[in-house]
């Protein structure tokens, strides 16, 4: 019976090991991409909000996309509004 316990705790203690490796290994993981995708939005925000002729051009593609689009337009505003 107690090596019974002992190879049972061995093995859940092995396992519990494994998933904790797994919980880190995706941490890390997430915590690179997300750091990747700031670096990539502060560049796109660097390159186009201070140049106004990208700006303009933002806001004409977005007038034609909500001509075009009248009812997800709708629900995007609904949705800036209420958050």
């Amino acid at each position: 019976m107690n090596a019974l316990f002992i190879i049972v705790f061995y093995n859940t203690l092995i396992i519990v090991f494994i998933l904790f490796s797994a919980w880190l290994y995706l941490m890390y993981k997430r915590k690179k991409h997300m750091n990747s995708l700031l670096e990539k939005m502060s560049s796109s925000y660097a390159k186009f909000a201070m140049n106004n002729q990208a700006q303009m051009q933002f806001e004409k593609r977005k007038r034609e996309w909500e001509r075009k689009h009248p009812i997800k337009a709708l629900k995007q505003r609904i949705k800036r509004f209420f958050n």
